[in-house]
């Protein structure tokens, strides 16, 4: 189903745009202000038919949002070609003077109803009837006027707040969140330092008139703040930069930090960003930056710990635009992408501040101090420490976070440390970069990310929001397309792998919208995996080699044969599925060929892994010992293959006993004698039921009574998921999954 913008950009996009020419896409802009505005929906639904009135409404409300006098032109000679042909002298002259009318905001915000006696407030300042003359006449308290302009709540810490709107020394506008005790307390050093024209003898009488105002609190617009980024209110509001996301759409908001809002923007133009930096979309280290930007924004749904993608490689290979490329996404990369070079307070501050959303920082190499604030950063809690007010010490709140770091530099961070320290499980560590590119072209991507940036945050949003109810369970069926790890540390970072890959799904879904080229994100996720987790040189090859083959085998149980009728010379399985070993009660005999095959499929050496298994024990000979080959037998007949018996295996791979379950129903039939004992958890049969889950809740359509479990399995065959499954599993052991699936949702 097309989202909001998607229908508006499809009926609204009917002006004439030159991207060699124009700085903007009118038909953008207009759409933006339409998601905003239900006013300017409304005025264009009769579009052909507008006359002078709703041109001066559609003026007035182009104005709000900062739209110049011939843009408007252009919209009304575009959807309303017959009154601008007809009468465009004065359609000019009457929207040039809307345009050009100075904003008479000092009325509108101080122009208030409340009873303030003997106070009043105007564009002229606070002022206090004087009771001592014959005449009523009345003193300025202060030039610069104030006023409460909202009641809100800090969705953090569910602090109460006034918004308060007032004009400085210099003339600005400004609106701010003040806590009660700022205005209504004889203490004015607060007020002062806004900018308000203000004096200590004043105090008395500023007290007094916030006091009278207070009164009709009840009936001021009530909103809402935070001091922090990320998700509020149990996953149902997201907050980021100036605007809050929900279920119900977009809104304005002003937080409590304006620097938040200075980096979360938007600047420039969409289409020059998407012209000059999706070529450099191709490179897979950028992609997967790109990634780690929306990955951030899940990590709460789906809950997945944070965790720091560090990318280290020489001093050429563009790790610093690359990674401000990915921030571009969302916002100004020149404030997002912060130093390494920073304090222990300011880079915990800096996550306090934003969570669940990206942390940058550049050139850890130049720090090495970086690596002590690493175990902080991954783990997501403030350090305990101390406050001192009114002489006495009390402990400050402990505050939790969650985000996506990036980190650059020229060596990894985990050089000197161990893998199996906790803080090291959390750290993805990728060698990647970029082929040298020319300066000329350095220079162009570098100016295009800081003039235009931002324009991709309300897109990510919105299909996050969209698809929030099943993100959970799509994590857990991309996790389960992973091979195992072999060690329980390295089998954590799967789960950041998994969110990567997700986050890139969406992605992906965002970027298709805009023409630019699709990518595969598990795949380019799989390829890292593979380099930094599979192939991880601190775990021994004989462990990761044995890992894989083992998994292999678990995602493939068709492949392995069960049945003691078979002839072991035969190439294919008795359902007709070409043979890659066969499963007895004690081990897996794993094919020659196959094995030879797989293993090179993913990039290991064949032969270097059968000589470690064999130093290592894990290998189980024949035991005639006629033949140093590692042959077994199969009913009694020798097989070209080797043998491991589910024992080594459990204990090489550190699978627990708890873990090892009996299989049942899919292979009682085929091998009733035989007892076939489950790796682990994350096995074929736990996949399938996942994946099916995963279906169900995607297709909710599918789940009632009027549709067979039949029905449903020929939908879901249809998809990538399912195709895979049909293969593996056959399609009645897909029906018999959806039946079960159907009956335990009754």
């Amino acid at each position: 189903m097309a989202s909001l913008r998607e229908q508006l950009l499809e009926w609204y996009n009917k002006i004439p745009y030159n991207s060699e020419l124009d700085s903007v896409n009118l038909n953008f802009e207009i759409v933006e202000v339409m998601i905003q505005s239900e006013e300017l929906r409304t005025l264009f639904s009769y579009a052909p038919s507008w006359g002078l009135q709703d041109l001066e409404k559609l003026a007035l409300i182009l104005k709000k949002y900062r739209f110049v006098a011939w843009e408007v032109f252009k919209i009304i000679e575009t959807y309303s070609p017959t009154t601008w042909d007809n009468e465009k002298e004065a359609i000019e002259q009457r929207i040039n003077e809307i345009m050009n009318t100075p904003n008479e905001q000092e009325t509108d915000v101080f122009n208030i109803d409340f009873n303030l006696y003997p106070f009043r407030v105007s564009k002229n300042g606070i002022e206090v009837l004087n009771n001592n003359k014959d005449i009523e006449d009345y003193d300025v308290i202060s030039e610069t006027p104030i006023v409460i302009s909202a009641t809100g709540v800090n969705l953090d810490d569910e602090t109460f707040l006034y918004q308060c709107t007032y004009r400085n020394v210099i003339g600005d506008y400004n609106t701010k969140w003040v806590l009660p005790s700022d205005i209504l307390s004889s203490d004015i050093k607060k007020l002062a330092n806004l900018g308000l024209h203000i004096n200590s003898n004043d105090s008395k009488y500023l007290l007094t008139y916030f006091k009278k105002m207070v009164k009709y609190v009840r009936w001021m617009p009530k909103e809402y703040t935070a001091l922090r980024t990320g998700w509020k209110k149990d996953c149902a509001i997201f907050i980021i930069g100036n605007n809050s996301y929900s279920a119900d759409g977009k809104r304005d908001i002003i937080p409590i930090d304006e620097v938040m809002g200075e980096m979360y923007t938007q600047k420039g133009n969409r289409d020059e960003w998407i012209k000059i930096i999706a070529p450099m979309l191709d490179y897979d280290i950028t992609r997967i930056k790109c990634y780690s930007v929306v990955a951030a924004m899940i990590l709460k749904i789906i809950d997945a710990p944070s965790f720091i993608l560090h990318q280290y490689f020489e001093s050429s290979g563009s790790k610093t635009l690359t990674t401000k490329i990915a921030l571009s996404l969302i916002g100004n990369p020149e404030l997002l992408c912060r130093s390494a070079n920073s304090t222990d307070i300011g880079i915990e501050q800096t996550a306090i501040q934003n969570t669940d959303v990206v942390l940058a920082f550049d050139e850890t190499t130049r720090n090495p101090q970086f690596r002590q604030n690493v175990y902080n950063l991954v783990n997501g809690v403030s350090r305990n420490r101390g406050t001192i007010k009114n002489n006495e010490v009390r402990a400050a709140n402990v505050v939790t976070w969650r985000n996506v770091t990036i980190s650059t530099g020229e060596y990894p961070l985990t050089q000197s440390d161990s893998s199996a320290t906790g803080e090291m499980v959390r750290i993805l560590e990728i060698f990647d970069g970029v082929p040298k590119i020319d300066e000329n072209r350095i220079r162009e991507i570098e100016e295009t990310v800081r003039s235009h940036y931002g324009f991709f945050l309300d897109d990510i949003i919105e299909v996050i929001i969209s698809y929030q109810k099943i993100l959970k369970n799509r994590y857990n069926v991309i996790r389960d397309k992973f091979e195992v790890a072999s060690t329980p540390f390295a089998a954590r970072k799967k789960n950041y792998y998994a969110a990567l890959t997700l986050g890139g799904q969406i992605l992906e879904n965002v970027l298709m919208k805009y023409q630019i080229p699709h990518k595969n994100a598990f795949e380019i996720c799989k390829k890292y995996y593979i380099s930094t987790v599979i192939n991880d040189e601190t775990i021994p090859y004989y462990i990761r080699a044995l890992d894989a083959v083992y998994s292999w085998h678990v995602r493939n149980r068709r492949s392995f044969e069960y049945s003691n009728k078979l002839d072991p010379y035969s190439t294919t399985t008795a359902k007709g599925i070409e043979i890659k070993g066969w499963v007895t009660a004690a081990g897996v005999i794993y094919d020659e060929g196959a094995l030879r095959k797989y293993l090179g499929s993913i990039n290991q050496n064949f032969d270097r892994a059968i000589k470690e298994w064999d130093k290592e024990g894990i290998l189980t000979k024949r035991t005639d010992g006629k033949t140093k080959k590692y042959c077994t037998t199969v009913n009694g007949q020798t097989a070209r293959g080797y043998y491991i018996k589910f024992e080594k295996i459990y204990d090489v791979l550190k699978i627990k006993k708890k873990d090892i379950e009996i299989e049942e129903d899919l292979n009682k039939q085929e091998c009733e004698d035989i007892e076939e004992l489950k790796g682990s958890k994350e096995n074929s049969r736990v996949n399938l039921k996942r994946i099916c889950e995963g279906f169900i809740v995607e297709r909710p359509d599918l789940n009632n009574v009027t549709r067979t479990s039949e029905e449903v399995a020929k939908e879901f065959i249809k998809t990538d998921d399912g195709k895979d499954c049909s293969f593996h599993y056959g399609f009645q052991d897909i029906v018999k999954m959806f039946s079960k699936i159907k009956q335990r949702s009754k």
